[in-house]
């Protein structure tokens, strides 16, 4: 897995986390490994963008290429 992107996920964490908890409510473990994986995202997120701001975050890997009429730097 090389994520190319990440989604910073700060603003909508505690809902996450609180479905999150509901759907491995048998496996009460996962709870905290989303976390870890969350905040070290955050972690690259924060280091490639700048955003200091950036608690938790989702990387994505693209299947296939961009496409678009100009490029999303400003967007970061």
């Amino acid at each position: 897995f090389n994520p190319d992107f990440y989604i910073d996920i700060t603003d909508v964490w505690e809902v996450k986390l609180e479905a999150l908890k509901a759907f491995y409510r048998a496996q009460p473990f996962l709870e905290s490994w989303y976390t870890n994986v969350a905040r070290h995202r955050a972690f690259q997120a924060r280091a490639l963008s700048g955003h200091s701001e950036i608690e938790y975050a989702e990387a994505f890997e693209r299947t296939r290429p961009w496409v678009g009429a100009h490029l999303p730097l400003n967007e970061l």
